[in-house]
């Protein structure tokens, strides 16, 4: 299997390395970025197979960073998270590009399966997973 490489975007750093400890496994290069301006910016320079982001973040929120990722690479998988308990939230990520949407706090082993289901062809990079 070829190394996906992964960017990973939350405010929150404790939790994106919660995350990025739970996907080691799995081989992925990843990149993490707690400000979301910053991840805008990295995305219009580098390519990514993978991008998780949260939705509620200062400055640019997620729905933006899928938009940018979207633009520049629009074969990529976006998993969209949130605290936010709202389906609207969910329904919204979807729409603008989101493969798959998971509430925080997330159950790790939900997370690492729809990873891997995107990883093993059973998902494009625009169909919803849930």
């Amino acid at each position: 299997m070829e190394i996906k490489k992964a960017l990973f975007v939350d405010d929150d750093t404790e939790y994106l390395w919660k995350l990025i400890s739970a996907v080691k496994p799995l081989g992925l290069e990843c990149r993490v970025m707690s400000n979301s301006r910053e991840a805008v910016k990295l995305i219009s320079r580098e390519d990514f197979d993978v991008l998780v982001t949260d939705i509620a973040m200062p400055e640019i929120d997620g729905y933006e960073v899928i938009r940018e990722l979207r633009n520049h690479s629009p074969g990529a998988y976006v998993i969209a998270i949130s605290g936010q308990n709202d389906e609207n939230v969910e329904i919204r990520a979807l729409e603008k590009g989101a493969n798959a949407f998971l509430p925080k706090p997330l159950d790790l082993e939900r997370f690492i399966g729809v990873l891997s289901v995107l990883f093993n062809g059973k998902a494009n990079g625009s169909n919803a997973i849930k």
